[in-house]
């Protein structure tokens, strides 16, 4: 009885059994199925001889519709249905590293400051090109974000020292961006901590992985006076 009640289950697909009067018939046509057409006579006409075999029959097929039913929710739309499924598979989350050739981008930017005060924070206009092999994902995995492609900067000090102790923003792409597209992306920066001639470096990160520039592309360089 479990073979049949789990090929009928999968066949029609879950969600189709959910009217009463579905799950009835569908009880009846698995009790003619196991028992015969005779104990189905019987169970019609209520005789109490095969009442036990028939509702425990009916008892299992109401629980595992009930189950493909997902408590009352709409057809097909409980944990584990295939619409939820397909959902989570085009939201079209980054599953891994990119290729090497997909990290190739043209970064440009309409103004930037020539000179900044120590801790002073801007707010940078960055159009950035996907001359790469590979579309850029907009999100990262689900769970931990890696693997998503953001746009970042890092700082250098006079003595062309990458500046680490330091409150480093990142931006998202606002979707993924295909070989060919451009986009322009507000970028937020903040001075240096100390004073000097500083360099200004505007990148792309797969998160996880490695900045653009480390894989060969080029990074725009901007010198900025700190004060």
């Amino acid at each position: 009885m479990v073979t049949i009640v789990c090929y009928r289950i999968t066949w029609f697909g879950p969600g189709k059994f959910c009217g009463i009067n579905n799950r009835l018939k569908f009880a009846r046509l698995l009790i003619k199925l196991t028992y015969g057409a005779s104990t189905y006579r019987i169970v019609k006409e209520e005789t109490s001889m095969q009442m036990s075999k028939a509702f425990a029959a009916i008892s299992c097929v109401a629980a595992v519709m009930l189950a493909g039913c997902g408590g009352g929710s709409g057809p097909g739309e409980g944990p584990g249905s295939v619409s939820q499924a397909e959902k989570i598979a085009n939201e079209g989350r980054a599953g891994g590293p990119m290729p090497d050739g997909a990290f190739r981008a043209v970064i440009t930017v309409t103004q930037s400051p020539s000179q900044m005060r120590r801790g002073q924070i801007e707010t940078l206009q960055v159009k950035i090109k996907n001359v790469g092999n590979a579309a850029w994902p907009s999100r990262g995995r689900a769970g931990d974000g890696y693997y998503q492609v953001n746009l970042g900067n890092i700082w250098f000090d006079s003595q062309n020292k990458r500046i680490t102790d330091h409150p480093y923003r990142r931006s998202y792409l606002p979707g993924d961006l295909q070989p060919g597209q451009e986009v322009e992306v507000p970028l937020t920066i903040t001075a240096p901590s100390n004073a000097g001639d500083c360099k200004l470096q505007i990148d792309l990160v797969q998160e996880m992985v490695a900045w653009f520039g480390d894989k060969g592309s080029k990074t725009l360089d901007l010198k900025v006076k700190v004060e």
